[in-house]
């Protein structure tokens, strides 16, 4: 019986540099991310669900240390604080307008 032997090998190096940008880039959106929640936290909490209207109660669970409510009415997920006008694209919290949703030629 022949055996075929294949070598595979290449240098990581590459790797490496893309590896480490793209823990540099994480590490500036969880810094953003905390911000941004952070401020938030500032705020009050809603009375009202933003799609039915009526008083907000209902489930409450955690994400990035943040509480959201499904509304009981209607079933609609939200922050439980309510956040000021043009949040979170606000400069105290590090986010832009175009960095999360950028400019579509078409």
């Amino acid at each position: 019986m022949n055996k075929i032997k294949t070598d595979y090998s290449k240098s990581c190096g590459d790797i490496n540099k893309e590896e480490l940008e793209r823990i540099a880039i994480e590490l500036e959106l969880i810094k953003k991310q905390k911000n941004a929640v952070a401020f938030l936290q500032k705020f009050q909490n809603r009375t009202n669900c933003i799609l039915c209207n009526q008083e907000l109660a209902g489930e409450n669970f955690k994400h990035r240390d943040l509480t959201f409510v499904v509304c009981k009415n209607c079933g609609h997920i939200q922050t439980k604080i309510l956040p000021p006008k043009d949040y979170p694209f606000l400069p105290e919290t590090g986010y832009e307008y175009k960095s999360i949703y950028p400019y579509l030629d078409g």
